[in-house]
């Protein structure tokens, strides 16, 4: 009896350690910024959200994060807080004046910057957050439902689909951006794609000529799908004939952050219907 209570006592133990949270290297930064929403999410994804001491007004996910002390939005940032509360590492994205980079390293202190462009750029920035903050890998938590959704959607209907991102004047998403990249990877076909820009502009006759089977909008216009049917470019497309216009959250639709599985399974959701 003792022996079988030794062994099962042994096995708790072991599993035990298995689900312990991975420990820092030695040598990693005790004291994180961040200064891009989709990197703060990734600094809690990737298991440093406790060492982080400083974001911008834009990181608003996950909840915890408002708990920490705010340093301003990225064009109004907080300079010389940041050189003061001397963290190991601040985190930026390409949005961050150059100035202010500059500053903050003149005093000492490093700097790394990311610039995801895509569902894969994504995952390695995942790995590369995980790496400087002296943690395993994380990406392996994502990449198998991404290769997934993938595969499934392989041989999609290759739907039309116009995902707006602002609407004075209107704008999508250019070939080279997230958006563009979750649509092919959903295997529809972005309106994007056949206009130049990283982020081109349209008009509404534009709109009503490509005629998109599906559009997607941000849930910030705080507008009623009934409200944006009214608009005379997208009156007159399928997607509105058919009721194929959808309304989504903001951050999902633009960040490129660890959600974006969820952004992907909604956005194939909608390509399928």
């Amino acid at each position: 009896m003792k022996k079988i209570l030794s062994v099962l006592l042994l096995a708790f133990m072991l599993c035990s350690c298995g689900v312990q949270p991975a420990q820092p290297s030695a040598n990693a930064p005790e004291k994180i910024v961040s200064l891009s929403p989709n990197i703060t999410e990734i600094v809690y994804f990737v298991g440093a959200g406790d060492r982080l001491i400083g974001r911008t007004s834009w990181c608003n996910y996950p909840p915890e994060v408002a708990k920490v002390e705010n340093l301003g939005d990225p064009y109004a940032l907080k300079t010389e807080r940041i050189v003061e509360l001397s963290p190991g590492v601040v985190l930026v994205n390409r949005l961050i004046p150059l100035d202010v980079i500059n500053k903050i390293k003149s005093s000492g202190i490093r700097v790394e910057t990311f610039d995801p462009q895509t569902t894969s750029d994504v995952l390695d920035t995942i790995d590369k957050v995980a790496d400087i903050c002296g943690l395993p890998a994380k990406s392996q938590e994502l990449r198998p439902e991404i290769d997934s959704l993938r595969k499934e959607t392989a041989e999609g209907s290759k739907k039309l689909v116009y995902l707006e991102i602002w609407d004075n004047p209107p704008t999508t998403f250019g070939k080279n951006s997230l958006g563009a990249d979750m649509v092919r990877l959903v295997g529809a076909e972005n309106v994007g794609d056949r206009l130049e820009g990283d982020f081109p502009t349209l008009s509404e006759e534009a709109i009503a000529g490509l005629d998109p089977e599906i559009i997607i909008v941000p849930e910030s216009y705080k507008k009623t799908v009934a409200e944006i049917i009214k608009r005379p470019g997208i009156a007159k497309t399928r997607a509105a004939k058919s009721g194929s216009i959808h309304i989504m959250n903001d951050d999902l639709l633009m960040r490129p952050s660890p959600r974006v599985l969820d952004a992907l399974k909604i956005i194939s959701q909608i390509v399928g219907k």
